[in-house]
């Protein structure tokens, strides 16, 4: 009866594919519970009460996104987007 003797190649080939596999199932169940997080802070955003609307332009203004990375031109517009 002839005893099994693993081949190199295969062996080299199976080793990091099954480290892979893992890294990518750890991956995985990293992302979930990243997923389970975010549905719970948007169905407590939804459950949550309403927001205010602002009462005066200037309390409006005040909400608008003022982007303050200097990547982002200062030529940039609305009536340029």
């Amino acid at each position: 009866m002839s005893r099994f003797r693993p081949q190199l190649a295969p062996t080299l080939f199976t080793i990091p594919v099954v480290l892979v596999c893992v890294a990518l199932g750890v991956w995985q169940l990293q992302r979930l519970d990243w997923k389970r997080e975010l549905i719970a802070q948007r169905e407590a955003g939804v459950a949550a009460a309403p927001a205010m609307p602002p009462r005066s332009l200037a309390e409006a203004r005040a909400l608008e996104f003022h982007p303050s990375s200097p990547m982002v031109s200062s030529s940039m517009t609305r009536s340029s987007i």
